[in-house]
Order: structure tokens, then C-alpha cells, then sequence
């Protein structure tokens, strides 16, 4: 039996990312794993893993600079709750 999952991969994803980010794991203006570092841990391709960041960017957790990485943004900087 197939069973239904209600959310995408790459919102899965996203989901453990920002949890290490409001935790501490991964602090503000430090750096975030690699495109290809989130592609080897989850198991997943760049399409997803790229997703998953650039959705932490929209909800403002991250900035994404090219050619330089992901960073986490002070948490003054993050959307209230």
C-alpha cells in the first residue's frame, strides 16, 4: 500500500534545516551546509536541496550569496511567530 505523505521532499527538508537554525545548531551569520552538503546528508538532488534553502530564504532564516554560501541571518532579522 502506497501511503500518502502530505508535504514535498524538499519541505522536509527545509523543516530539519530551520529546526537546527532556531535551535543554535547551525547559528546567525554563520554559515549553512553546502547545496552539495544537504544533497549527501538527506539523499536527495540539487533541485531539492536548492529549494529547501531558497524556501529558508523566503521566510528570511537565510541569505543566499552567490559564489560565497548560505548564511543564517541575525535573528533580529527573523519573521515573528
Amino acid at each position: 500500500m502506497i501511503k500518502w505523505r502530505p508535504s514535498h521532499l524538499w519541505e522536509e527538508v527545509a523543516a530539519t534545516l530551520r529546526t537546527r537554525i532556531e535551535s543554535g545548531q547551525y547559528p546567525p551569520q554563520t554559515r549553512m551546509p553546502s547545496i552539495r552538503d544537504v544533497m549527501q546528508e538527506f539523499e536527495v538532488g540539487k533541485n531539492t536541496a536548492l529549494h529547501a534553502l531558497e524556501h529558508l530564504e523566503e521566510q528570511g532564516l537565510v541569505v543566499m550569496v552567490q559564489s560565497q554560501g548560505t548564511f543564517v541571518t541575525p535573528r533580529e532579522e527573523w519573521p515573528q511567530a
